[in-house]
């Protein structure tokens, strides 16, 4: 089990394991929650299990190119989009941000 697995994370990420592994995720997952739950950390775990070119048991080797450009922060099939300092909306720049990227 990765590193950054929290405790209470292990039976969603058993569940995104078990699906996946069928061939059956969903095209869009949400995380919600209170604050301080870890839903970044799962969701970034999640991203680099699924980039992984050479997955070990569901989780990302590490090892690859797409883990060590993920490491680094600059995969390019990765973006992050999150509320900027103490606001609590994406603004819609950040969102034009994203369809640049996406484009």
């Amino acid at each position: 089990m990765s590193e950054d697995c929290l405790p209470w994370h292990y039976g969603q990420w058993e569940q995104f394991r078990q699906r996946h592994a069928a061939g059956r995720l969903p095209h869009a997952l949400l995380l919600t929650g209170p604050a301080g739950l870890g839903k970044g950390l799962f969701a970034r775990r999640l991203a680099r299990a699924l980039f992984c070119e050479t997955p070990v048991k569901g989780e990302s080797c590490g090892h690859c190119r797409s883990c060590r450009l993920f490491a680094a922060g600059s995969h390019p099939d990765y973006s992050l989009i999150q509320p900027l300092g103490e606001s609590k909306i994406i603004k819609i720049d950040q969102v034009r941000e994203v369809c640049t990227f996406l484009g």
